[in-house]
């Protein structure tokens, strides 16, 4: 099960729902990418994140430098009231990495509540305007499609994104359409745009399953339906024998993303349209 959306420490909340910082109930202007570093530090307070792992999840892979990141850290410190000195919040592992070492308290989402009975299933949306700021973000996860000898491997295909439609149907501030919606829709050449205006979704989460002899490859792609937008994208590579590990790593990790990257191009979508 996903946390809920609220990570308060000291006088500061983080709401990822709302992708806002908050000290003592007032909100603290933040960069979007700044306030990413925080979230991604603070989701993943049980061990140190490598700078690496920094520039990949933040900057996507894209080449940047040492004091692009470096500015980044020195911003977040200064919103949370941390310093390079106490480190009381986010602490430099010399030469590795950075810990979020607050002690924090997981809180429910103060978005508005869904029905009791999205905690256990999934939930079916009716059409909703895709350009309304205020509505609450909406998304579809197709049915990743096969190619090759990954055909013959569906529990991938349709157990990942079903695995994700339960997750995701847990948190309060999305809209999750439900399998039997978002299963009919196949096709390699689905426009995603068609996606959004047959099921009224904001986003959608589409994927692909290639194996070749024991080399397995998971991509995917979430889409702003509007603009038809690539938002994230990501790969992942393993051996088919491993083939259940990687299917909750990947899980896991594309749950996390999500949890961030949807809040920050809602909040890029607001200012743009504001």
């Amino acid at each position: 099960m996903l946390p809920p959306m609220i990570y308060a420490f000291g006088s500061m909340e983080l709401d990822l729902a709302k992708v806002e910082l908050r000290d003592n109930g007032e909100p603290r202007s933040i960069e979007p990418q700044v306030f990413a570093l925080i979230a991604y530090l603070a989701e993943h307070r049980d061990r140190m994140v490598s700078r690496d792992e920094l520039f990949e999840k933040l900057w996507e892979g894209r080449v940047v430098s040492d004091s692009a990141l470096a500015s980044r850290i020195k911003s977040a410190r200064r919103a949370l009231g941390d310093d390079g000195r106490t480190q009381a919040v986010i602490k430099t592992v010399h030469g590795q990495g950075l810990r979020f070492v607050a002690d924090v308290q997981v809180r429910q989402s103060r978005a508005a509540p869904v029905p009791a009975s999205s905690r256990e299933e999934p939930q079916t949306i009716a059409p909703e305007p895709m350009h309304g700021v205020t509505s609450r973000p909406s998304i579809a996860i197709l049915r990743f499609r096969s190619t090759g000898a990954a055909e013959d491997w569906s529990t991938i295909a349709d157990g990942l994104p079903h695995d994700l439609i339960t997750e995701l149907a847990r948190l309060r501030w999305l809209f999750v359409v439900a399998r039997g919606s978002s299963f009919r829709l196949r096709g390699d050449d689905l426009d995603p745009r068609e996606v959004g205006r047959l099921l009224g979704v904001r986003y959608c989460l589409s994927g692909a399953v290639e194996i070749s002899g024991n080399h397995l490859v998971i991509t995917t792609e979430l889409v702003d339906t509007g603009a038809g937008d690539v938002v994230w994208g990501e790969r992942y590579t393993g051996d088919v024998q491993d083939v259940h590990a990687m299917r909750d790593e990947i899980r896991a990790s594309i749950l996390a993303s999500l949890e961030i990257q949807i809040p920050l191009h809602e909040a890029s979508r607001a200012r743009l349209i504001s």
